[in-house]
């Protein structure tokens, strides 16, 4: 069994052009942003120690007492939270004044490192990350990749590749843990020639779009974009706990762009014939027509299909679960591909 998806407390959204990439901010204090930047993985390095509290003189109900940390590092900031789990902040800074006190309240207070020390990684692909010590909490943001564009009767791009999705979220961690990072990979886009050819989806469960074999029209669909994740401790798509979903790949007609990367559900192909996105508990249905698509599955775009002598249609993005690849249809051109769904492990 594998776990369920919620985005209670988690950011969804498309992202621009490109391969996907992944960022881990390590610390309590969530201080690190997304760079603005198109591919690649970065991961922003802070060690943080648990920081003591001084013990506060007695006080009587109806006062105010300020609690202070023992012994204040310089560069680093103090959180104060009212809940266990740090869900709310209270105060910042070295010293924290309580409000008026009617009961025995407890305060907790978390250590953050402002300085960072940033590791970006450019390719698609698997890379390892090994927690450090001092580390008990990761910031995660992951961003699924593009799919590949598409062309119509000139040989000029008509359609693009739906964009990768995104998804963010906490986890707690041990220092020594193993999280394998997954970047997705671009889905191939169409040449526009008058040949035959296979366009490949993207690393990390892109789907290949259909072959194009005519040697008398340059429509053709683009392969799906891969998905970007996160996998703890093993390498099985079971141990996935953050995915941001890959673009579907574009159809070969104006109209017919790739769909949008999820999100929990990936998004629909424009127009007819369109692939349809992955959700939380399924594949993408496969699109129908004279010639119906694969539908997409767990971890895996489908892969769009073959018009004879005319043209293929678009690969689903890879996902949490995968997009279906498009349909087609002689008169009207090859439908995209439908788009991956993204997760968030609770």
């Amino acid at each position: 069994s594998y776990p369920t998806s919620s985005t209670s407390t988690n950011t969804w959204q498309n992202v621009p052009v490109g391969f996907g990439y992944v960022v881990l901010g390590e610390a309590a204090d969530v201080f690190s942003c997304a760079p603005a930047r198109s591919q690649g993985v970065e991961i922003a390095l802070s060690a943080v120690q648990a920081p003591a509290v001084e013990a506060p003189a007695p006080i009587t109900c109806g006062n105010t007492t300020t609690l202070e940390i023992a012994d204040p590092q310089a560069g680093m900031t103090y959180l104060w939270y009212d809940d266990e789990e740090c869900t709310h902040q209270v105060g910042e800074g070295s010293t924290f004044t309580t409000p008026t006190l009617s009961s025995t309240t407890a305060y907790y207070v978390k250590s953050a490192v402002l300085n960072e020390v940033d590791q970006t990684y450019d390719a698609p692909g698997v890379q390892t990350y090994v927690v450090p010590q001092g580390v008990r909490e990761l910031h995660l943001q992951v961003w699924g990749a593009q799919g590949g564009n598409g062309t119509g009767s000139s040989a000029t791009v008509v359609s693009t590749g739906g964009h990768g999705g995104y998804a963010e979220g906490i986890l707690q961690v041990t220092p020594g843990e193993k999280l394998h990072v997954y970047v997705g990979g671009q889905g191939e886009s169409s040449p526009g020639t008058l040949s035959q050819y296979m366009l490949r989806g993207g690393f990390n469960g892109g789907a290949d779009a259909g072959v194009h074999n005519s040697t008398s029209y340059t429509y053709q669909g683009g392969a799906g974009g891969g998905a970007t994740d996160i996998r703890l401790n093993d390498t099985s798509l079971y141990s996935r706990i953050i995915v941001a979903g890959g673009g579907g790949g574009a159809g070969s007609n104006t109209a017919y762009v790739g769909g949008q990367g999820g999100g929990v559900t990936g998004g629909n192909a424009a127009s007819s014939y369109a692939g349809y996105g992955g959700t939380a508990t399924a594949g993408g249905t496969a699109a129908s027509s004279s010639y119906t698509s694969d539908r997409g599955l767990f971890g895996r775009g489908g892969n769009g299909v073959t018009y004879p002598s005319y043209c293929g249609s678009g690969g689903g993005g890879g996902g949490w679960y995968g997009g279906s690849g498009g349909a087609l249809n002689g008169s009207t051109g090859c439908g995209g591909g439908g788009a991956g769904s993204g997760f968030v492990w609770k």
